[in-house]
Formats: structure tokens, sequence, C-alpha cells
């Protein structure tokens, strides 16, 4: 059983992000990983892991946005839902406006890339809007 916190493998972002953001087990988010083509103690990108992910019925979707957004930003236009975010060379997750990093330092990064992954993301939405605007 790997355990990324042992120093198993290093330069595994992408795997312990797709865990977080899409409550799997790590070892299943490195399985897919390799099915995808990731080798050990080796980057990768997300878009190839992700296209491996969907085919396991992991329902990720890249979100556009009109402007560049710093980690800040994001937390206060997506305070509820999981996400992975990428900046240069690193990706990390946030769940409902908390960050699950360990390398991203400031809320000053600056954001390149973000994705939303549908994990009861919907009803959560509903209740923070219901709960915020409605009386």
């Amino acid at each position: 059983m790997a355990n990324p916190a042992k120093g198993e493998d290093s330069n595994n972002c992408t795997i312990i992000s797709l865990s977080l953001a899409a409550s799997i087990p790590y070892e299943k988010a490195n399985e897919i990983g390799i099915k995808a083509g990731r080798k050990k103690n080796e980057g990768f990108y997300l878009e190839t892991l992700y296209e491996e992910a969907r085919k396991k019925e992991i329902k990720i979707e890249k979100i556009k946005t009109r402007k560049k957004m710093n980690l800040k930003q994001f937390i206060s236009n997506f305070p509820i839902g999981r996400f992975v975010l990428e900046k240069t060379g690193h990706a990390f997750c946030v769940i409902n406006g908390k960050v699950h990093d360990v390398k991203t330092n400031g809320m000053n990064s600056k954001i390149q890339t973000i994705y939303r992954f549908d994990v009861d993301s919907e009803n959560q939405i509903k209740n923070y809007i219901k709960n915020k605007f409605c009386y």
C-alpha cells in the first residue's frame, strides 16, 4: 500500500489531488495514474490523468473563467465544492474553501486551470445558496 506521506513516491501532486477531490483512496487514484501512463516519482499532466479518471465514471469538469485569479479570489468566488487547481508545476485540492496542500504557500498563488469534481457538489451548492440567500 503506497503512502505518499512516507516518501514512497514523489512528484505525485496530481495523484494526491485526484484522490482528495474525487474522494477515493490514494491507491485507486494511483492505479488510474499508472493506467494513464504516469511513472513513479514523475510529474504528470492533469488532463491526461483526468481522461482516464472519466473512464472510471469520475465526473470532472474544466471551469473556464473570464479572468485569471489568485487563490484568495478563487476561494471567494467558489466557496463550495471540490476542486483541483493547477499553478505552474503543481496541482492541489480545495474542498469547500479549504486548501488541502503542503506546497501552496500564500493566497496570492496564481491559478492557471480549475477543475470541479462532482461529488455531491450540486446539493452542496443548493444548500449554500439556500442558507445564504433564502429565509
